[in-house]
């Protein structure tokens, strides 16, 4: 048991932040990009207790580069990270700061993240935009916590055995 939590400890130390940063091994150069156009999407997602709603923007944006014109938008796979519960972990309404795309229109500017090599893949900077949500200090602490109970475990399972 003990040697499974430090192993599993271990591979979220190791493998998580390669998973936590994909995106901005591959996205490294930052652009201001201008809205295009700008609309709220819903997510009804099943909870313990009921359904909760969840928001995202739906953002489309276009940017130069290199004296090129180049459109984005909101990507399927980045809507999971934007998505806004109406309410927190404790039932309570979340702050409207959470929802930053509501104060953005049409012609705001927006920072965005490109390939070098490929200028027409774009993803929205989540850092910039005040979304990012801080994945790495979570998986951090889920880190310590499984190697602290993995060798807890494996102190009173074998630790006994070495003073006797």
């Amino acid at each position: 048991m003990s040697l499974i939590l430090v192993l599993f400890g271990l591979s979220v130390l190791f493998f998580v932040p390669y998973y936590v940063r994909f995106r901005r091994v591959f996205y490294k150069l930052k652009l201001i990009g201008n809205i295009v156009s700008i609309k709220e999407g819903t997510k009804l997602v099943p909870q313990q207790y009921g359904n909760w709603k969840y928001y995202y923007p739906i953002i489309e944006y276009e940017y130069h580069y290199k004296d090129r014109l180049y459109k984005g938008k909101t990507k399927r796979l980045d809507i999971k990270r934007l998505m806004v519960s109406d309410v927190n972990n404790m039932g309570e309404p979340n702050n409207e700061e959470l929802f930053y795309w509501r104060d953005k229109s049409i012609g705001d500017e927006i920072s965005i993240l490109i390939k070098e090599e490929e200028p027409n893949r774009s993803i929205i900077d989540l850092e910039s935009n005040k979304t990012y949500k801080s994945e790495s200090k979570g998986y951090l602490f889920l880190t310590i916590l499984f190697l602290f109970l993995g060798f807890l475990v494996m102190y009173f399972e074998y630790g006994s055995y070495a003073s006797t």
